[in-house]
């Protein structure tokens, strides 16, 4: 892939904050309270594991997020993403004071 075709390092932690945001860890209550069958075939260590997760430490997300994704945007597509991307790794609070 070139790399106008592939997402810097720091392009994959902006995205990485963003999903971590919109997909959080939860506690291992909540998850059974989301899906109490869950607790009948599944242990309490499993369900913890699972609600501690984020994408930012799933290696399988990584992956589609470094590999899968920008196959399958076009390169102007991912030229507009990209840019998008940039725009976002420098607003912080501070920027607008």
């Amino acid at each position: 892939m070139s790399p106008a075709h592939t997402f810097t390092d720091d392009e994959v932690e902006t995205l990485l904050a963003i999903f971590d945001t919109v997909i959080p860890a939860i506690s291992p209550e909540e998850l059974v309270k989301l899906a109490p069958s869950l607790t009948e075939d599944v242990d309490a260590e499993t369900i913890a594991a699972f609600a501690a997760e984020t994408p930012s430490t799933t290696p399988k997300f990584r992956r589609a997020l470094t590999e899968v994704l920008p196959s399958m945007l076009s390169p102007a597509k991912m030229a507009e993403f990209k840019q998008a991307l940039g725009l976002l790794q420098y607003v912080t609070p501070y920027n607008f004071f």
